[in-house]
């Protein structure tokens, strides 16, 4: 498996072609600031809640990475492409990860944990930048999903 570092101006540049439209004045790789872009280009995200995130913030239940990537995925599936993830522990050295999607749950399995010593999975936002598809998908700290695709 090949992990790349890319910088977050790059994955910036990623989801303004997403929103090409998009008045980009200062924002930064968080939801909140991204469902902003959106709304500067005249579009308005549909953010749906995820049934089990309260009782996973609390500890009471368990996620797999199926049950994470398929509540992340399921309205559009991305191609077997390349994906950027930012996490709130990439704010660090400000570098995302740039992987296949293919290793997407190896990554997120093995590598990640290593990297940073906590498991990938955590109540914490995740954004997921699909450059191919122009497919951006959001999950928020609240456990909040959005998929958007510029078609």
């Amino acid at each position: 498996m090949t992990i790349e570092k890319i910088s977050f101006d790059k994955v910036k540049k990623e989801i303004e072609e997403i929103f090409p439209s998009a008045t980009s004045g200062k924002w930064d790789l968080v939801p909140e600031d991204i469902n902003k872009l959106a709304q500067s280009s005249g579009l308005k995200l549909q953010w749906n809640s995820t049934d089990w995130w309260t009782s996973f913030e609390r500890g009471e239940t368990e996620v797999s990475d199926d049950k994470f990537f398929n509540v992340l995925f399921k309205k559009i599936e991305p191609t077997d492409g390349k994906v950027i993830i930012v996490t709130d522990e990439c704010f660090t050295d400000r570098l995302a990860y740039f992987i296949d999607f293919k290793d997407l749950k190896n990554f997120s399995k093995s590598i990640y944990p290593n990297i940073h010593k906590m498991d990938f999975i955590q109540p914490l936002d995740y954004i997921f930048v699909f450059p191919s598809d122009k497919l951006l998908t959001i999950m928020n700290h609240e456990g909040y999903v959005m998929q958007f695709k510029n078609s």
